[in-house]
């Protein structure tokens, strides 16, 4: 949830700021999440993510709805529908850059869950927005660190769960390259 909420820019009226990699961004932490708790990775991580990100992003949209941090209206007139988000509470949306914030001064090299979501929240491309200024240079260069760290393979032969980070990684930009395309086209 914290990587949906990082999605929603707090400084510009809590509207939503979603990039084509969010949704299977969100489907590997999932995963991630379920690979920790021993469940074993499949054979085929990019035919995972391209299965089951198109529906992801509605999921966690409601369920932030569920718990009041988001308002979501829809409205079906005309000939394309509307959908608009707004922030209802920013509390839980202030906490989740916290926590960003908060691993990316700890001068210790984090365990396997913050890892992950430091490189996702890079990876959907809204870790930077909420690391503006001067005074967040020291995080941004910690956070090129860490991504550079996962990026390069490194730390995949750590754990198993570093090990499918590395490979959803590699395998989201090829799927966000082909989702572009696509929207192109129908342009």
């Amino acid at each position: 949830m914290h990587l949906l909420l990082l999605a929603v820019d707090p400084d510009r009226d809590g509207r939503p700021r979603f990039t084509p990699a969010l949704a299977p961004t969100l489907v590997l932490a999932d995963l991630l999440d379920k690979t920790r708790r021993g469940r074993p990775a499949p054979d085929s991580l990019a035919d995972y993510l391209r299965t089951r990100a198109p529906g992801r992003l509605d999921r966690y949209v409601e369920a932030a709805r569920e718990l009041g941090i988001l308002e979501v209206t829809v409205r079906r007139e005309g000939y394309f529908g509307h959908t608009r988000i707004r922030v209802a509470d920013r509390w839980p949306l202030e906490r989740a850059v916290d926590r960003l914030v908060r691993i990316l001064k700890s001068d210790q090299h984090p365990d396997d869950r913050d890892l992950a979501f430091v490189v996702l929240a890079e990876q959907m491309g809204r870790a930077r927005v909420h690391l503006k200024g001067r005074k967040h240079r020291d995080q941004r260069q910690r956070l090129e660190l860490l991504v550079g760290w996962v990026a390069s393979g490194r730390g995949r032969h750590r754990s198993v769960a570093n090990a499918v980070l590395y490979d959803g990684l590699r395998a989201i930009p090829s799927m966000t390259a082909d989702w572009e395309a696509s929207f192109a086209a129908l342009r």
